[in-house]
């Protein structure tokens, strides 16, 4: 009950995010859970528990992830990513519906209404929501709820990929 539980969609400042937690732990101000690939509990859900995350675009997430697996050859995705960004969204799990998935607690099924609407329940119950394009105002505001006082944010796992603004005609 008192542990805060971090749900960590990959490509959305995670690593950076975790970084920050582990301190505010060993200040003794909150304990998480902040495993890698871990979703939100069916049998415990955000009504009963604290739970955070950070949200992306799912488009920028999606492309982030294709330049991370074409950087890094250690990446499962690399070959397909090296056959092009269709080839990738194809092959990997991590390009369908990611959010949707680990925020419901179904994360081997397809998205479809149901799963879509679970999530979305489930977010408007969460402790804190970090939005991406606003990380650094997102996690001072996050720690401040903590009595925590940050003072460096820097990004681990940046990649080069930044959005282009549409313009319209």
């Amino acid at each position: 009950k008192d542990t805060i539980i971090f749900i960590h969609i990959e490509k959305t400042g995670g690593t950076t995010f975790r970084k920050i937690l582990d301190d505010i732990e060993r200040k003794g101000l909150a304990k998480f859970k902040k495993d890698v690939d871990f979703p939100v509990s069916i049998i415990s859900p955000p009504t009963n528990n604290k739970y955070i995350t950070i949200i992306r675009n799912p488009i920028d997430t999606v492309y982030s992830y294709y330049n991370q697996q074409l950087i890094n050859e250690t990446q499962p995705y690399t070959n397909a990513a090296k056959n092009g960004l269709i080839t990738l969204l194809k092959k990997s799990p991590r390009c369908r519906n990611n959010f949707c998935q680990y925020y419901s607690g179904f994360i081997n099924e397809n998205v479809d209404e149901r799963i879509f609407n679970l999530a979305y329940e489930n977010l408007k119950n969460f402790y804190a929501i970090i939005d991406f394009d606003n990380f650094e105002n997102g996690i001072k505001k996050f720690c401040s709820q903590l009595n925590y006082r940050i003072v460096n944010i820097s990004g681990e796992n940046k990649s080069n990929y930044v959005r282009k603004k549409q313009i319209m005609i």
